[in-house]
């Protein structure tokens, strides 16, 4: 099977995502317990705004770049052009947050981050969400998915090592993590340049009205839409940082990235699924994009719920491991966040769709309602009894509780407007059962070693491991026994499995080429 077919760009991705993602989670964990709560709850603080406002001021753009790169070839005049955009983005805020805004402003905006170390997060998220993953969109548009994880996962290594040294050496502070993502991304971004071919790419006739119309089309929903995003994700943050402080913070965001495991399979396909949609949709080939879709929902809303159902009894034990002493309070908050990816993946995989179709209207819909119903929510979740306006004051619990439930209803909310569009049937049962399900089977499994431990005791990495043993043999038997929860036959089950253990065979694809 060649490289750039779907099954193994997909099998590439997940293996290339989870190495990537254990490294990234490695230097998470050791950079939280060396900052301790409350340095690592600024440094978290930083990551989010400033992501926050990245969003913001990309409008649409990275997408339409991405998904006009995945319906048909372009030539180098068209990704030089965008490149120029990005590196006009850049220099204005940054000459505005650096001689144009007051210390006072900077000080209410950030909550009492120093300016200079604002100004290397800036440089740092800018590099890693928009020039690096401008790359990474060309990659993937010409179907290099292997290249593009060995980079990311290079950048991931290099970061890892770096961290470790610095900690070993002269120790960690925030200051230096920052220094640390700019000097690998700008070492990484020139050998990219090359590795991913963006200097061949076509010499086409450019088409600058054509590219114009197109981009407008696609963004003009978008500016409005990033603007509510922003807004929804900096309120969040900045409520939870004045409110709850840095130590609350940190309980959200270090739950907030351990989550991320839980999402690692359906990171792995998105960007594989974005190009294959826009190119079925492209062609017409409706019959496709429903096979694509609905299987793909199906199947990382369960992978999620697998992982989630499986962490969620060991979040003490994790925190406690993990983490050290200062995050002990916030094992709660890590529980519930594991609950957070098992709609995340499903809100993930719909959005997509929206943008691969260049449907960014109902992607503006949905963030509407999704805004209206977030902000005063995050308000009265977050602020103290004695505010102005009172609160629950619930801090990063109160917080994680609105993130998960929220994400059901927005999830399910864009799933069935995609629905509605397309004359499809709304997909839902499959989350009600697969939740209940694997939910139930994580909190057996624990109970049941844990009565095993009463009478052998047990050491803790002994308990973890006879656990996942279970609860995979109990997960794996009910998938087995309902292959519909993850959109296939138990033939096609079968089929891929074998496809798994033996990539030379061809059986029935869960993504097939032809989507039949």
């Amino acid at each position: 099977m060649s490289n750039s077919s779907v099954k193994f760009r997909f099998l590439f991705s997940v293996l290339g995502i989870i190495i990537r993602g254990g490294l990234n989670f490695l230097s998470i964990v050791i950079i939280a317990r060396v900052l301790g709560a409350d340095n690592f709850g600024e440094f978290a603080f930083l990551l989010a705004s400033l992501t926050a406002f990245w969003a913001l001021l990309d409008m649409g753009t990275s997408s339409a770049f991405f998904t006009l790169l995945s319906q048909k070839p372009r030539n180098i005049q068209f990704v030089l052009i965008y490149f120029g955009w990005q590196v006009f983005l850049f220099s204005l805020p940054l000459l505005i947050i650096g001689w144009v805004l007051p210390n006072e402003w900077i000080d209410f905006i950030w909550v009492g981050s120093n300016k200079n170390i604002i100004l290397l997060a800036f440089i740092a998220v800018f590099l890693q969400q928009q020039t690096w993953q401008a790359l990474v969109h060309i990659g993937e548009s010409k179907r290099l998915t292997k290249r593009v994880h060995v980079l990311n996962i290079s950048i991931a290594a290099s970061h890892l090592l770096l961290v470790v040294i610095a900690w070993q050496t002269i120790g960690l502070s925030i200051e230096l993590i920052f220094g640390l993502v700019i000097l690998e991304y700008l070492l990484v971004v020139p050998v990219a340049w090359h590795v991913l071919f963006v200097k061949d790419m076509g010499s086409g006739e450019w088409d600058g009205r054509g590219v114009w119309k197109a981009y407008r089309n696609y963004c003009v929903p978008l500016v409005f839409l990033g603007c509510l995003t922003f807004g929804m994700n900096i309120s969040d943050r900045w409520f939870l940082q004045y409110f709850g402080g840095s130590k609350e913070q940190a309980f959200f965001s270090i739950g907030n990235q351990f989550s991320v495991v839980c999402l690692l399979l359906t990171t792995s396909m998105i960007r594989v699924f974005w190009k294959e949609i826009s190119e079925a949709l492209e062609s017409d080939n409706l019959g496709r994009v429903k096979v694509l879709f609905r299987k793909t929902c199906r199947t990382f809303f369960i992978a999620s719920a697998v992982f989630s159902g499986f962490l969620i009894p060991w979040s003490k034990d994790i925190t406690q491991i993990f983490l050290g002493p200062s995050f002990k309070e916030g094992s709660v908050v890590l529980a519930v966040m594991f609950l957070y990816p098992i709609h995340q993946s499903l809100g993930q995989i719909s959005t997509t769709m929206l943008m691969a179709s260049s449907n960014t209207k109902t992607r503006l819909l949905v963030g509407c309602v999704s805004m209206s119903i977030s902000i005063p929510v995050s308000y009265f979740v977050q602020a103290s009894p004695d505010a102005l306006i009172s609160g629950f004051g619930l801090g990063a619990e109160g917080m994680a509780w609105k993130m998960v439930l929220l994400n059901i209803i927005w999830a399910n909310l864009t799933v069935w407007l995609i629905s509605k569009k397309y004359k499809w049937e709304f997909d839902w049962i499959y989350q009600v059962v697969g939740l209940v399900i694997f939910l139930f089977l994580g909190w057996i499994s624990f109970e049941i070693i844990n009565a095993l431990d009463v009478m052998v005791p047990l050491s803790l990495m002994l308990k973890a491991c006879i656990t996942l043993l279970l609860y995979s043999m109990l997960s794996g038997l009910v998938i087995w026994a309902l292959p519909w929860l993850v959109g296939m036959t138990r033939k096609e089950l079968k089929s891929n499995i074998s496809y798994v253990l033996a990539p030379n065979r061809i059986g029935i694809q869960t993504f097939s080429a032809r989507g039949d």
